[in-house]
Parts: C-alpha cells; sequence; structure tokens
C-alpha cells in the first residue's frame, strides 16, 4: 500500500466524513484537499525512487 495509498484512506474517510457531518464542509475540503497534495507528493517521490532504483543496479555490477 505504501505512504501514498495510506493518504488516499485519508481522503476516502474524509469524503465519508462529508457525507455524515455535511456542517464540517469546510474542514473537511481542507483535509481533503492537503491528503490529495500529500498523495501526489509521496507518490511521486516513491516512483522516482522505483525508476531510480534500476540504474543503480546496473551502475554497480560495471565495476
Amino acid at each position: 500500500m505504501g505512504l501514498p495509498g495510506i493518504f488516499v484512506v485519508f481522503a476516502l474517510i474524509a469524503l465519508l466524513l462529508e457525507v455524515l457531518a455535511p456542517r464540517f464542509h469546510g474542514v473537511l475540503d481542507t483535509l481533503l484537499a492537503f491528503y490529495c497534495v500529500f498523495a501526489l507528493v509521496a507518490g511521486g517521490i516513491e516512483i522516482r525512487l522505483v525508476l531510480k532504483a534500476p540504474r543503480a543496479s546496473k551502475a554497480g555490477g560495471h565495476t
């Protein structure tokens, strides 16, 4: 699942709470926005690390 998945779960919980408690609409929208941004950043970092790993292993084999 990883870190991006955890933020996606938090975003889904925020959406569920928005349906159950609509009076907290502004606060939950702010949380949802932060969770989405954090998930995108964490996903970008994870993808960057995955794409960087094969290059590092190839470079290590040429010594």
